[in-house]
């Protein structure tokens, strides 16, 4: 059965209602590789409007909703053909798109030089990205500075504090203490069992409290997990710091780069032009923040269909 119905005026081709909370409106049913309902909008406008409106407590509504209980199928699915095209594009006042599940979101990246995930801030003192929680990566991290922010420890409820981390060309670990030397001025340093087979190229600082020490020297190297410093009067507190670069399997196989030349079309670009006196069309990343923009601000975006409402 074929059947064709054209919207006159306002008033839709076709409309479904349901007074009842088990029902549906619409319904459509489909064989195996054809589509249960096909919708395109050619210009300005939605091809599917979905509308939820009203106040509702004590349930949810979906102006959208989709099912999926096969695991190689999508409850969503949006498929962007082209340069620039959005598979799914979600405006919110306070969530454009929310995930929820042992994944909340899952995002892979097409091809080299692409994100599974990209956000930007506006400029305005927001942030690209925000988590409240642990934050694991199984890969490298890079970024213009690093740093911690905490509560203020002299004035936690009005202050915060915020340190930058330790910059390094090499994967450095870091290891620090003290002990005070014996009667006949040794300390014997005790590592980890992991030291030797996480670091190499160990280097060490030492640094007597109270009086000089001339002749405070490593008397025997790091071996079997234990160092020993000489030369202390006896009873006097050493602290020592042990520096190693990383030497496990992940970081020998994933060595940093610590100079290399950018792509034939990032040269002439900046990470951050206006810090190198360059206007802002010099950013590497400009023409896609533009874009975006375009996006959100231009008439007829998605944030606002212009489809009339029930």
């Amino acid at each position: 059965m074929t059947y064709q119905a054209n919207a006159v005026g306002s008033t839709p081709g076709i409309e479904g209602d349901s007074t009842i909370n088990t029902a549906n409106g619409v319904k459509a049913t489909s064989s195996a590789g054809a589509s249960a309902m096909y919708a395109t909008i050619y210009g300005p406008g939605a091809a599917v409007h979905g509308y939820a409106y009203g106040s509702s407590t004590g349930y949810n509504s979906w102006a959208v909703y989709g099912r999926n209980d096969n695991p190689n199928a999508y409850g969503v699915y949006g498929y962007g053909v082209g340069a620039g095209t959005r598979g799914v594009y979600g405006v919110g006042e306070y969530s454009g798109v929310q995930g929820y599940g042992y994944y909340g979101v899952i995002a892979n990246a097409s091809s080299s030089g692409t994100a599974g995930i990209w956000a930007i801030d506006n400029g305005l003192g927001a942030y690209a990205g925000l988590f409240s929680g642990n934050v694991q990566i199984s890969g490298n991290m890079s970024a213009a500075t690093k740093s911690f922010l905490i509560d203020h420890p002299l004035d936690p409820a009005a202050r915060y504090l915020e340190h930058a981390c330790v910059e390094s060309p090499e994967m450095k670990n870091i290891y620090d203490g003290s002990g005070l030397a014996n009667d006949a001025g040794l300390l014997e340093v005790q590592l980890p069992a992991y030291f030797e087979a996480l670091n190499r190229d160990i280097r060490y600082l030492l640094t007597s409290i109270g009086a000089p020490s001339p002749n405070l020297h490593i008397r025997d190297e790091l071996h079997g997990g234990r160092f020993v410093i000489a030369g202390a009067a006896p009873g006097q507190k050493i602290c020592w710091l042990v520096t190693g670069t990383r030497n496990d399997a992940f970081a020998k196989a994933h060595p940093i780069v610590v100079e290399r030349d950018k792509s034939d079309a990032e040269k002439g670009l900046f990470l951050h032009p206006e810090e190198h006196g360059q206007p802002a069309d010099r950013g590497i990343h400009y023409e896609r923040r533009r874009a975006l923009e375009e996006t959100r601000t231009r008439t007829g975006s998605p944030a606002e269909p212009p489809v009339s409402s029930p």
